[in-house]
């Protein structure tokens, strides 16, 4: 068992280098969907505001180091618009591939020593709320760091499903 102080630390830990990854795996999800069904350059970017940048072949990737301060927001744009089910595909595959990774960490959580496992559990806790939190048909409120006045993945698929 580990003690409070130290769960607290590892809860820390995770918070600053698990979650990261997983926002960047949700939004990579979303550009490896755009590859396959859109041409054009897609950019994928970690916290608001970006300081180390990578160009390799089509995907423009921006990462900012100090995105724990604004809650590690991410965010996929793609030069071509999507339509109709190219639409729905690829921004339904990023709350999938959250909600994927979540199950993951839980699954590493069972079998790994006490201190790995809280960081596990941390990060499967952060995917489903990434997972569920996007998939949800909603526009973000405007007091929601980075996100505010943008809508969610899930608004963004029924959109795609009116065209």
């Amino acid at each position: 068992m580990v003690d409070p102080i130290t769960s607290l630390a590892l809860v820390l830990l995770a918070y600053l280098t698990v979650v990261p990854l997983l926002v960047l795996a949700h939004e990579l999800a979303h550009a490896a969907m755009g590859f396959a069904l859109l041409p054009g350059p897609i950019r994928v970017t970690v916290g608001t505001d970006p300081r180390w940048e990578v160009t390799r072949g089509r995907l423009e990737l921006g990462i900012d180091p100090g995105g724990w301060r604004s809650w590690w927001p991410g965010f996929y744009r793609s030069a071509a618009t999507p339509k109709g089910y190219r639409g729905v595909a690829i921004v339904l595959i990023g709350p999938i591939s959250s909600l994927g990774f979540g199950v993951g960490l839980l699954g590493a959580a069972s079998i790994a020593t006490d201190a790995v496992a809280v960081v596990c559990r941390t990060g499967a806790y952060w995917a489903f709320v990434q997972g569920l939190a996007t998939v949800v048909p909603v526009t973000y409120p405007d007091w929601l760091p980075a996100y505010g006045g943008h809508p969610s993945d899930g608004k963004r698929a029924i959109r795609y499903v009116q065209e």
